[in-house]
């Protein structure tokens, strides 16, 4: 292509291009700038041109940015802050131009974050006021149901931990007040199965743990003065068989009456003192048995020497 014709063609672009600014075609005209520039990289009108539409997008997308900056101001009113955040995030990438958009994102971030806040509290008081209601109304399983539901979602966990603690303890002293005569009757185990169900509610309480050991004193205590009379029949039985020697049968006996009564003090002594005579017996029926396997293997030894033929 000659000098000349060069020339031309890029006259007429130019022209073109002042053309579409004109028009305000800058998308057009910046298009056009760049399909020259690629061909010839140092042209200076276009770089100029380039630059001069740059310049002027720059300016039109600053002012269109502070009219949707300024059409913002309901929603900062409204204490809209999340709807704020979304838009100015789909802003940012023009932060450059504009620098404010991101202390605007910023401030709209920090007032977000106080609403969630202020939100959770409120939601926070108004759920703690319902578990208030249940428990008043003697529905603890419901109210410790709520603040476990509380608890599940991180609100405040040390505040509603105390809450379920009150609860629980509340929850056990009315259980206890409703089983009265229960408790203070003598079906232990019954007692025993109630307390059991008590510890459902807190594994960990200390009273209902108490109680299970009381109870499982005097029910053992109650058991012994049931049993009293068997206890006495079974001893003088067991007195009888130690004379005669029946230490196994002793033994059965005295391991039944402990059962009853652990703590029975005579049966622990006959036990332990059949025990030893019964090893002592034991003993010596081993040693009569040893001794007379030994005598009659003697005998057979003679026998089948006189048997022998000699020569």
């Amino acid at each position: 292509m000659k000098a000349d014709e060069a020339k031309k063609i890029i006259k007429e672009a130019i022209g073109e291009i002042r053309g579409l600014m004109r028009q305000e075609k800058w998308k057009e005209a910046h298009r056009a700038c760049l399909e020259i520039l690629r061909f010839d990289p140092e042209n200076i009108k276009i770089i100029r041109l380039k630059n001069k539409i740059e310049k002027a997008v720059k300016k039109i997308n600053r002012g269109s940015i502070e009219q949707d900056l300024k059409n913002l101001e309901p929603l900062w009113k409204e204490k809209k802050y999340q709807e704020l955040l979304e838009y100015l995030k789909k802003l940012q990438p023009y932060a450059v131009d504009v620098p404010k958009i991101s202390g605007l994102i910023i401030k709209a971030g920090k007032e977000y974050q106080k609403q969630l806040l202020a939100e959770q509290e409120q939601y926070l008081q108004q759920e703690l006021k319902q578990i208030n209601d249940l428990a008043a109304a003697s529905k603890f399983a419901d109210a410790v149901k709520a603040a476990d539901k509380l608890l599940a979602l991180h609100l405040d966990e040390e505040k509603i931990r105390e809450v379920l603690k009150t609860l629980k303890r509340d929850w056990i002293e009315y259980e206890l007040r409703q089983n009265q005569g229960l408790t203070g009757g003598e079906k232990y185990e019954d007692i025993l199965l109630f307390y059991q169900g008590l510890l459902h509610i807190d594994g960990k309480s200390d009273k209902i743990k108490k109680l299970i050991g009381v109870t499982k004193k005097k029910y053992q205590v109650y058991r012994v003065q049931q049993k009293r009379e068997l206890i006495y029949k079974q001893l003088e039985k067991i007195k009888t068989l130690y004379q005669m020697g029946r230490y196994e049968q002793v033994m059965e006996l005295t391991e039944e009456i402990l059962g009853i009564d652990p703590l029975n003090k005579e049966a622990k002594f006959y036990l332990v003192k059949a025990g030893r005579k019964a090893e002592k017996t034991l003993d010596r029926e081993i040693f009569l048995q040893m001794k007379n396997a030994r005598s009659q293997l003697k005998s057979e030894m003679r026998l089948n020497r006189k048997n022998v033929t000699r020569i």
